[in-house]
Order: C-alpha cells, then sequence, then structure tokens
C-alpha cells in the first residue's frame, strides 16, 4: 500500500537542486520549522502555500489553523533532516546560524524563497524599499550574496511585541532586518531575484514591484516646458531638461548680479536677462514660493482670498 503524500528527499540534494526547488529551500529556510518528523512551513498566503507542493515536485497536506488565517504545509519524512541540514537547517535557525552550501547559480532563486517568506516590500511614488528579516548571521550572509550588498544595512527589529496572522509574538532581540538604502538598490535586487521565476513566487509581492516600474516610469517621464524634448527627471525637483535647466541658472545669475548693483530697475522675469542667442528659449513664470507643499498651497490661497476681498 502507498502513501498518499510523498516527496523524495533526494531531489534535494546539493546535485540535483533546481531552481523551483532552490526556492523551495529558501521558502523553508524563511517560514519552515525542521522538526524530529520533518519539516513544516507556516504562512498566511495559503494559495501560495498550496501551490508549493506543485513547484517542488512533491505532494504534502495543508493545515489551516484555528481562529487563525494561515496555515501549514507539512513534509512528514525524517530522510529530508539530514538533507536539508547540509544547507545550514537546525530547529533553532531562527535564533542563531547562516545558509550554506547554496549553488551559486540558485542563489538568486533560494534568496527569491527567502524574501517571499520573511521579506517586504514598500513603494510609493517613485520610491522602493525591501526589507529582508532575520537573525544576525543570516542576514549578514543575505548582504553578502546580493549583488547591490553594500546598498543595504541592518537594523535590530524595533519594538518589544507584536501580532502576526493572530498569534501573539514576542521580541527575542534576534531579530534583525536587511534593509535597502534607496530606491536604486532596492529595485537592483527585486530585477535579480525576479529573473526567470515564472511560476515559482508570490505573486502578491511581485505585483507591487511591477506597479513600481510601472508608476516609476510615469513619474519620471517628463516634457520641458521650454523646449518641449522629453526628458528622464533625475529628482522630483526637476522641471527642465537638462540643457534648459543650464541656461536658467545663468539667467537667474544674472538676475542675482543686477539686483545687488541696480535694486530699482532689477526685473523679476529671469526672460528679461535672455542675450540674443537665447531669445528662443522663453521661461514660465516661477511658482509662488517654488513649492508645491500644502503649506505654501494654504499660503497662495490665502493671499488669493485676500486681494479678492479687497478688491469687492
Amino acid at each position: 500500500m502507498g502513501y498518499k503524500y510523498t516527496c523524495d528527499e533526494r531531489l534535494f540534494e546539493p546535485h540535483k537542486l533546481t531552481p523551483e526547488r532552490a526556492y523551495i529551500v529558501g521558502v523553508a529556510w524563511a517560514d519552515g520549522y525542521l522538526g524530529k518528523q520533518g519539516l513544516r512551513i507556516t504562512s498566511s498566503d495559503v494559495d501560495w502555500l498550496r501551490a508549493l507542493p506543485d513547484i517542488g515536485g512533491f505532494t504534502a497536506p495543508i493545515y489551516a489553523r484555528k481562529n487563525s488565517n494561515a496555515a501549514d504545509l507539512v513534509i512528514n519524512n525524517k530522510a529530508l533532516i539530514p538533507v536539508l541540514s547540509k544547507y545550514g537547517f537546525h530547529n533553532r535557525k531562527s535564533i542563531t546560524g547562516a545558509p550554506s552550501n547554496i549553488p551559486s547559480c540558485l542563489i538568486s532563486h533560494f534568496m527569491r524563497g527567502v524574501f517571499d517568506g520573511d521579506g517586504s516590500v514598500w513603494s510609493e511614488r517613485a520610491q522602493l524599499r525591501v526589507y529582508i528579516a532575520g537573525n544576525e548571521q543570516s542576514v549578514e550572509w543575505y548582504k553578502s550574496v546580493i549583488p547591490s550588498g553594500n546598498d543595504f544595512f541592518v537594523v535590530s527589529r524595533s519594538g518589544d511585541s507584536g501580532r502576526i496572522s493572530g498569534r501573539s509574538i514576542t521580541n527575542n532581540h534576534y531579530c534583525r532586518v536587511l534593509q535597502s538604502r534607496n530606491s536604486v538598490a532596492a529595485e537592483s535586487f527585486l530585477k535579480w531575484v525576479y529573473r526567470d521565476s515564472d511560476g515559482a513566487r508570490l505573486e502578491r509581492k511581485y505585483n507591487r514591484f511591477v506597479s513600481f516600474t510601472e508608476r516609476k516610469g510615469a513619474y519620471y517621464s517628463m516634457v520641458c516646458p521650454v523646449c518641449s524634448e522629453p526628458f528622464e527627471r533625475r529628482s522630483s525637483t526637476d522641471v527642465y531638461c537638462a540643457v534648459c535647466a543650464r541656461v536658467r541658472l545663468r539667467l537667474c545669475n544674472r538676475r542675482a548680479y543686477h539686483m545687488r548693483r541696480n535694486p530699482e530697475t532689477a526685473s523679476n522675469d529671469v526672460n528679461d536677462y535672455r542675450t540674443k542667442d537665447e531669445l528662443d528659449l522663453f521661461f514660465p513664470p516661477a511658482r509662488l514660493y517654488g513649492s508645491r507643499s500644502r503649506k505654501n498651497q494654504k499660503l497662495l490661497e490665502g493671499i488669493k482670498a485676500a486681494v479678492e476681498a479687497s478688491q469687492c
């Protein structure tokens, strides 16, 4: 009589590891627990958890937790324990220890599994940040294998307690968080882990990255209001293309020089300081105070209201 669920431990040997199985090993490192009977993976993304056996080429039951949105993927196979131990697994890996013996060609797939299990991504406008939790040794290992690891830094988990999927947790002060310094590092990391990742990924986090790339393109692609040429702005304060910005800077310097020497005849319009070679460029009037902050918008509205009241 055969078993209902089967998982051949030999499939996870280092010399037989595939990108899909390396991803499963990464997920197990992040959300798994290696006990006496085998491996248990816990997650609140139940649909994604159900897809893991098909990705790894094995079968295993899924048990829903009572009074919780989480579920457990249980692989009862004692022979799997020494195989996973080759990758640094032990029953206290959340507190100490780092991954080992991961083939270099499969590290990106392993890290994608770690990120889907213990990572998070934050995005707003054209800003992107990546966070990966782990113990002190593991996050240092993550930083060493990530191509843009120098642009990541490690911080301690703040707070004394929290909740995960309805379960109360206590900060044991072993937790560390690997965080990207800027959007460039975060985008570089996500491009690296999501390369050749079809089917073996958590779509919820991947879709957030895709929406960021779409939003970033619309945010940075602009048309210069002076020369009507398209350009990619480097910061949120860029309004003109590089050529027109240099011309406007020269005009502002001329205006500042005139205001210092002859303030009574100086003009506020930078277009009055153009030379014959610059007459084909016209710069629109700058906004009041040159800022889009809420404080200055309210100030502008107050000034307009005062002017309208004086005209009545």
